[in-house]
């Protein structure tokens, strides 16, 4: 096999790759001609994606490796949970302090509020599109960590035949 397979040049690829897709994904979505149907990218979104960030990365290079796969499950769910809970309480203030503000509309006559979707709606979506990274970067890391050990036994195997000769 390739050195430069068993070194993991491929995962800083797959990184690139990944968040890349993950940034374009909204305009790929809404695709259209009109510049109007486009999402703004405003920087709450860019404040999302950097939580997403977080999430990924502290799970992919300290929880799983620590805590996961030193089997102390218990800690690495308390750690998420955490984590989780902090970052969508701050992203829930950041939606509710700058939230764009909108003109209320008139339905014959009536001054109607703007709508705006529900709290817990919203809550629960950031929530699961965070747990949603937790499982990426625990896919992604065991899947590597799989790859390695496959790679290792295979190295292992030719060394015992070579010994063998």
């Amino acid at each position: 096999m390739n050195k430069y397979c068993s070194k993991g040049i491929y995962e800083p690829i797959i990184h690139l790759v990944s968040w890349l897709l993950l940034i374009l994904f909204p305009f790929v979505l809404s695709w259209s001609d009109s510049a109007s149907s486009r999402p703004l990218m405003g920087w709450h979104m860019w404040v999302q994606y950097l939580f997403f960030l977080v999430i990924f990365y502290l799970n992919y290079c300290l929880f799983i490796d620590r805590l996961l796969f030193r089997h102390k499950t218990t800690w690495f769910v308390v750690c998420n949970v955490l984590l989780l809970s902090l970052l969508c309480f701050v992203l829930q203030y950041i939606h509710d302090t700058f939230r764009p503000q909108t003109l209320p509309f008139i339905v014959e006559g009536v001054s109607m509020p703007p709508h705006h979707p529900p709290r817990m709606g919203k809550i629960l979506n950031d929530l699961l599109f965070m747990v949603m990274f937790v499982g990426l970067s625990m896919a992604l890391k065991i899947f590597l960590r799989t790859r390695q050990v496959e790679i290792r036994n295979r190295e292992l195997e030719q060394q015992r035949k070579d010994a063998e000769l």
